[in-house]
């Protein structure tokens, strides 16, 4: 089974990802146990309903594997 994930490019000053402390270069692997296998799964996990939820993120970062809350947030734009 071919898993893949969501590297995050870019993180929006003072928004929610970076005020969760995730970096750029982060790979996004799953939101709350759900994988994350590529940028529209993301996206439809952010509903509306979820705006202001804490989910917990599974992040590799430099090689280890951490689990990062985030506070999900509306969207800028």
């Amino acid at each position: 089974m071919t898993q893949t994930a969501v590297v995050l490019h870019s993180i929006v000053p003072g928004g929610p990802a970076e005020r969760s402390g995730l970096m750029q270069g982060d790979v996004l692997i799953t939101l709350d146990g759900l994988p994350v296998t590529g940028p529209g799964v993301l996206l439809r996990m952010m509903t509306a309903e979820a705006i202001g939820h804490v989910a917990k993120l599974q992040v590799l970062r430099r090689g280890r594997l951490i689990e990062v809350p985030v506070a999900i947030g509306q969207r800028a734009g």
